[in-house]
């Protein structure tokens, strides 16, 4: 990196030693050049452990390989000098290995070897090469041959900096000669995130009653553009009025599923691959129980969570959860009939509706009980003999069950 000047005095007289008088003259010229420094660095995203993941875009927990390469200007001999790679901002990524995986045939003793050590950081931060010395000879052609290639393997920290959208930088940090100088290349990254929506449905969701099925669907969807879901678990929840029947239970499709339990008010499975464009759906039936209350909004439920990447490759996989799918089935009402008749007459002579002084007449009512009603209270007030105070007497009355009714029956 110095500026060299060069300056060339020339001197010379007109008739030097002979016998006139000489006359001398001088002349200057002078230039200048630059030293080359060592310093051309050079750092891409080569590889990356899903493939779903294109360029610089990474998920939290992928294993991003960064490649780098430094070239140094031919001729020279290059002083302490020290290679580390980082991030912008401290935690981001956590290096796993770091290694020489070229050396230019120019590049010479005691330059590195590719058994010579990066040492990681104890926060796993930063790796750094350091070189006692190296020389780089010239044979006039600048080429690989002018270079050290080296590779570094991070993770993507499961931080709350890495959140969907965030951005930061992977680079290589050059000091050479003692400090002498520096010189840093950077490439961008930027955190993505995969996305899931989960769709429950029921039928029917009104009116159910005590011993009616009720067939529910829950849809799982990657939503995002490109990304699937790994190791995903799915709970749904049904109310305890209800049971869930296990015969019922069908996954579609089945590849990269697993049904894990199926209990009476829940079923859990997983899905080892949830890819974009092919949603994964469960069917199942549920029969109401005696339990139910008459008009109650019973809530049902799917969870879904999911890992950014498969855990088996990453121990900084992030768990992200999906909003939670639901429906709500709403238990028929207790709506008891209205209608109130005469149903017979002591006086087999007068009609219907027609009284006559002594006579006795038997009215009825009718009260529907949905099914699944239990340890209800109804109160019947016979308000059709609202006729003229003193005209009427009443006599008495009677509770007559229907054929069709669970349990033990009114009384």
């Amino acid at each position: 990196g110095s500026t060299v000047g060069l300056q060339v005095d020339n001197r010379w007289a007109t008739n030097a030693g002979g016998p006139l008088p000489s006359r001398t003259a001088t002349s200057f010229s002078s230039s200048s050049f630059t030293v080359a420094r060592s310093s051309a660095i050079a750092i891409t995203v080569n590889d990356t452990s899903i493939a779903e993941s294109l360029s610089a875009n990474v998920l939290v927990g992928e294993a991003v390989a960064f490649d780098a390469s430094v070239r140094f200007a031919e001729g020279t001999t290059v002083g302490p000098s020290t290679l580390t790679f980082n991030t912008n901002a401290a935690g981001r990524m956590v290096v796993v290995s770091a290694s020489l995986v070229r050396i230019g045939s120019s590049v010479s003793s005691p330059g590195p070897t590719k058994s010579s050590p990066f040492v990681i950081s104890g926060d796993k931060s930063s790796a750094t090469l350091t070189i006692a010395s190296l020389v780089n000879s010239y044979d006039g052609v600048t080429n690989v041959d002018d270079e050290i290639s080296l590779r570094v393997v991070a993770f993507v920290a499961d931080v709350a900096a890495n959140s969907a959208g965030a951005t930061f930088q992977g680079r290589i940090v050059g000091s050479y000669g003692n400090n002498a100088y520096t010189s840093t290349q950077a490439v961008t990254l930027t955190v993505v995130q995969p996305t899931a929506s989960v769709l429950m449905t029921a039928n029917p969701s009104t009116k159910v009653q005590f011993g009616a099925f009720v067939s529910f669907g829950s849809v799982l969807t990657a939503t995002s553009t490109r990304y699937p879901l790994y190791d995903s678990s799915a709970v749904i929840r049904v109310p305890e009025s209800m049971s869930i029947s296990s015969a019922s239970v069908t996954i579609n499709p089945p590849a990269n599923t697993t049904l894990v339990s199926v209990s009476a008010t829940s079923i859990v499975f997983n899905i080892s691959r949830l890819n974009v464009g092919t949603p994964v759906s469960i069917q199942f039936q549920a029969l109401v129980l005696e339990s139910i209350i008459p008009g109650a909004s019973l809530l049902c439920n799917t969870s879904l969570s999911f890992s950014t990447v498969p855990y088996s490759l990453s121990s900084s996989a992030r768990t992200v959860s999906a909003p939670l799918g639901t429906v709500t089935v709403t238990a028929a009402d207790f709506v008891p009939d209205t209608q109130f008749v005469i149903k017979s007459s002591s006086i087999a002579d007068t009609a219907a509706s027609d009284l006559t002084i002594g006579e006795t007449v038997t009215f009825a009512t009718k009260i529907i009980l949905i099914r699944g009603v239990s340890d209800t209270t109804i109160n019947i007030t016979a308000t059709a003999l609202q006729l003229q105070p003193g005209t009427v007497s009443f006599v008495a009355a009677d509770l007559v069950p229907s054929l069709f009714y669970f349990g033990s029956g009114p009384t």
